[in-house]
């Protein structure tokens, strides 16, 4: 986690803070000092991120997908300085999509398993993105997909079964009303010959 600083009176300064034993701790030993009576302060996870460079599109790792787990925090008013703790709570920005194939139709053969599969996503500008999604499991029934996706406009997943291609909608909207960031959408999506289908969504 990087823990900017944002002095009204001094230039920025930063220090990558790691959590040890259930407390954050400096990298390196390298603290924040005050240069000013009141700071606005700001954390961000991952450390390393930046909007120039940020990819989090291949998450099919451990370590890729918890390096796209995106958080902010920022302190609404100017922190006074003091030797006491300081308190953010960081606020995560990604949605957390996860597909499980909950079940192969009987004109399925038995032991088929999806392949290649990608979530894919537009914006406003109809533009699209290609996620490659975190597995558990082989592809068989009871597999799970799992991808942490920022902003998009509508998502289908992308998959193949005995090397044929198939894709279905996933909608997020509920009841309750539009999807949120922070929040686990979870779809049980059965395989058929010709198509995918989806059930509800859990959230």
């Amino acid at each position: 986690m990087q823990f900017p600083a944002k002095p009204r009176t001094a230039p920025s300064q930063f220090a990558v803070y790691r959590l040890t034993n259930g407390e954050w701790l400096p990298k390196d030993g390298k603290f924040l000092v005050w240069e000013a009576d009141q700071l606005y302060l700001g954390a961000r996870y991952p450390a390393n991120f930046s909007e120039e460079s940020f990819d989090n599109k291949d998450q099919r790792t451990k370590e890729k997908i918890a390096a796209a787990d995106l958080m902010f925090a920022t302190s609404p008013a100017p922190i006074s300085k003091s030797s006491d703790p300081i308190h953010l709570t960081l606020q995560r920005i990604t949605w957390r999509i996860q597909v499980r194939i909950a079940d192969f139709k009987s004109e399925i053969p038995t032991g088929s398993k999806v392949a290649d599969v990608k979530f894919i996503t537009t914006d406003n500008k109809n533009r699209l993105q290609e996620w490659l999604p975190y597995t558990e499991n082989d592809g068989g029934k009871g597999s799970q997909y799992t991808a942490l996706l920022t902003a998009f406009k509508k998502m289908k997943i992308s998959l193949t079964v005995n090397g044929k291609a198939m894709e279905a909608w996933l909608d997020i909207d509920t009841p309750a009303g539009r999807g949120e960031a922070g929040k686990i959408y979870t779809f049980n999506l059965t395989v058929g010959k010709d198509k995918l289908e989806v059930g509800e969504v859990n959230v």
